[in-house]
């Protein structure tokens, strides 16, 4: 199923449309989006995001990302000790 990213940020809720895009950009870092990640960099920009704003959601993805890639070595290097 192939989703529309537009309509993910244009339609109405409780975030103002720059919060948005800054959690748009964020999870298309986390989910490896690249053709969501071009669309909502363009998106947050022209919505008034700010170079900073846009480094911060994407520095916070790439952390979020990056904990359970580091978790699950752990439990490999753990599990690893037994053979």
């Amino acid at each position: 199923m192939k989703i529309d990213n537009k309509s993910l940020t244009k339609k109405e809720g409780v975030m103002d449309p720059k919060t948005r895009e800054l959690v748009a950009v964020g999870a298309s870092v986390a989910g490896n989006c690249a053709p969501c990640l071009r669309f909502h960099l363009k998106e947050a920009a022209a919505k008034g995001c700010s170079k900073e704003e846009i480094e911060e959601a994407i520095e916070l993805a790439g952390m979020i990302k990056q904990n359970p890639l580091n978790e699950i070595e752990i439990i490999a290097r753990h599990l690893a000790d037994y053979f």
